[in-house]
């Protein structure tokens, strides 16, 4: 029975080699994010491990991807969230208010417009806010946003690439197991069918009879076998 269980439990493994080598990717990255941050001394030092865990894809292109967007997304947010504390005084709750509003309205509509910032918003809030709240400042606080999620980004690309990267999948991987050419002699039948439903439209119903050429086609393959 044990000799079983452990059969199934390596058939299951062995069906899901991707899945495990991804989770692994993602607790690589998000530690050596941690120690990263611990070892330079960031203050939200979590931002990086977040970042570098949501970097690390399935694929190479995706991690690629997911990075890029992040970086991008998180100098636009951090960049304008900083020029609006600079430039709107927002020490009472309702003038911090309307900074957050000029801050997140037209970063949200930027995002609806280019995916790869859907994170500026979010940034732009964490500055704005999460400067206030510290006594930072924006600037500083857009500083070391930048910085945190900066070094995710990097871990995270970095595993992505070498511990265990996905490979590519090639077209033959991804086709039919069993494709064969488009006529036989045995596939008469459904190609006479397929030409029979073959739509005409326009010139095309001034060609020649498909039916009829794909007739004459799987006869003559059908009589050199």
């Amino acid at each position: 029975m044990a000799l079983a269980a452990a059969r199934r439990i390596r058939a299951w493994l062995g069906r899901r080699g991707a899945e495990l080598r991804l989770s692994l990717r993602m607790t690589v990255a998000g530690l050596l994010a941690f120690a990263l941050a611990e070892l330079l001394g960031l203050a939200q030092g979590y931002w990086a491990v977040l970042t570098a865990v949501i970097v690390v894809q399935a694929s190479i292109g995706g991690s690629l991807k997911a990075g890029i967007d992040r970086l991008v997304g998180t100098l636009g947010g951090a960049a304008y969230g900083a020029l609006v504390g600079l430039l709107v005084p927002h020490a009472e709750p309702v003038v911090r208010g309307a900074a957050l509003a000029l801050s997140v309205a037209p970063l949200a509509l930027l995002a609806t417009l280019k995916a790869s910032f859907r994170v500026a918003p979010i940034t732009a809030v964490i500055v704005l806010l999460g400067g206030a709240a510290q006594q930072d400042g924006p600037l500083a606080s857009a500083i070391g946003r930048v910085t945190e999620i900066g070094l995710g980004c990097i871990v995270g690309l970095g595993v992505s690439l070498l511990v265990l990267p996905a490979r590519p999948r090639t077209r033959h991987q991804d086709g039919p197991p069993h494709a064969g050419p488009p006529c036989r002699s045995h596939d008469g039948p459904f190609a006479r069918r397929f030409a029979n439903h073959a739509p005409v439209r326009g010139r095309s119903a001034q060609r020649p009879d498909r039916r009829r050429l794909a007739e004459a086609r799987c006869g003559r393959q059908g009589s050199r076998t």
